[in-house]
C-alpha cells in the first residue's frame, strides 16, 4: 500500500493540473456571486451556474487593465477568460481570471 502525506497529494494534484493546457486558456460562463474587493484591489467572487460553483481571483493589474474596477457585481452573467489553478498548501482549486465580459443580470440570484 502506497500511503501518500497530503504534501505528497497536493504537489501530485497540482502537477497534473499543471500539464493540462486546455485547463490554462479556457472560457467560462457563469453567475457571479459572493463578490469581494480586497484592500489590494484583487477581485474574489465566484462564478455559478445551476449546479455548480467555482471561486475565481482577477489580480488588481488586470482588473484595472480591463477597466473593471466598478462593474464587477453580484447577479450579473459573465464570460471570464482563465485558467486553472491549484493552491498547493490549502489543496483549494479556483480559477485565475485574465478577462471578462459582462452580459446582464440574472435572476439565478433570487434562488442563492
Amino acid at each position: 500500500m502506497n500511503v501518500l502525506t497530503i504534501t505528497q497529494l497536493n504537489n501530485l494534484i497540482k502537477r497534473t493540473l499543471d500539464r493540462e493546457y486546455l485547463l490554462k486558456n479556457l472560457y467560462v460562463s457563469g453567475t457571479i456571486i459572493n463578490a469581494k474587493r480586497h484592500s489590494s484591489g484583487h477581485m474574489y467572487f465566484s462564478l455559478k451556474d445551476e449546479e455548480s460553483a467555482i471561486d475565481v481571483t482577477m489580480w488588481s493589474s488586470t482588473v484595472m487593465q480591463k477597466g473593471l474596477a466598478n462593474a464587477i457585481q453580484n447577479g450579473l452573467l459573465v464570460t471570464v477568460k482563465a485558467s486553472v489553478n491549484f493552491y498547493n498548501k490549502m489543496g483549494r482549486l479556483n480559477l485565475i481570471a485574465s478577462d471578462m465580459q459582462i452580459g446582464s443580470k440574472k435572476s439565478i440570484t433570487a434562488r442563492i
